[in-house]
């Protein structure tokens, strides 16, 4: 889990689409060189099984506190600095408080 950063004023309308309503937002990718490494051919499957996993714990422990968020992928992955060929953005998903 890395903070990329705090948010002050949403220079990006569109990138952020309605998530002024959320105290945090969390994105999840699939590290695709590692993705692979660990499970081999299915290595991209299997981490998008875990996102899926780890993403529907958190609404039913939280219940009604977050919300999936629908970024679109590459400008997403762009705007944090990452590199799209090898970081895939899986979801997102914020916290309202």
């Amino acid at each position: 889990l890395l903070q990329y950063k705090l948010i002050e004023s949403y220079e990006n309308e569109t990138l952020l689409m309605g998530s002024e309503k959320n105290k945090v937002i969390i994105s999840f990718f699939i590290n695709i060189e590692q993705a692979l490494a660990l499970y081999g051919e299915r290595g991209y499957i299997n981490g998008i099984e875990e996102i899926g996993y780890i993403v529907n714990m958190l609404k039913q422990s939280f219940k009604t506190k977050f919300n999936i968020l629908f970024l679109p992928e590459q400008e997403a992955t762009h705007a944090m600095g990452l590199n799209v060929r090898k970081c895939l953005l899986i979801e997102s998903i914020g916290y309202r408080g």
